[in-house]
């Protein structure tokens, strides 16, 4: 009974157990190139990447939002995407060395999703001068809506106190 639960076991073991899996020596090496870093920040690198990936959610491009900037098409963007786009814009240096790597012919394809955003945004001239016109644009008519009401309740307030002193 025993000798027949131990051929059951090694049986099992020898199914379940972890196979190792030899790799040949052509899939070790890979033709992936490497892809060009320009960020020397890492948090930022990753934070940038994320965010460009979310700016292209459902079936819009990266060219669609940097030409909704670059037209001035508030309309096409919401304020979150910009504040983010105000807070993910690339510094001198970073853009200094995309434009370079672009002006000796640097292979676009090899660039990682945050040096690619910054790639597009290279495109849109005076970009975060754009962006800020937008965020104002976007906000202005609520700004005037809360100055109007805060005026209305001083003119209300001047005119009570003119009024009880009478």
């Amino acid at each position: 009974f025993f000798l027949g639960l131990d051929n059951s076991f090694t049986d099992l073991k020898a199914e379940f157990s972890t196979k190792r899996v030899e790799k040949k020596a052509e899939e070790l090496i890979t033709d992936k190139p490497t892809e060009m870093i320009f960020i020397n920040d890492p948090k930022r690198r990753q934070n940038m990447a994320i965010f460009a990936t979310t700016l292209t959610k459902g079936t819009r491009k990266v060219d669609d939002v940097m030409d909704a900037v670059r037209n001035l098409r508030a309309e096409e963007l919401n304020e979150s995407m910009l504040i983010s786009m105000q807070e993910f814009s690339p510094n001198s240096d970073e853009t200094a060395e995309i434009q370079e790597y672009e002006e000796s012919n640097g292979d676009i394809s090899l660039l990682g999703p945050a040096e690619l955003y910054i790639h597009h945004l290279v495109q849109v001239p005076r970009y975060k001068q754009r962006v800020n016109a937008l965020l104002f644009q976007m906000r202005f008519g609520d700004q005037t809506a809360e100055i109007k009401k805060m005026n209305d309740i001083l003119l209300e307030t001047s005119y009570s106190i003119h009024n009880s002193k009478n």
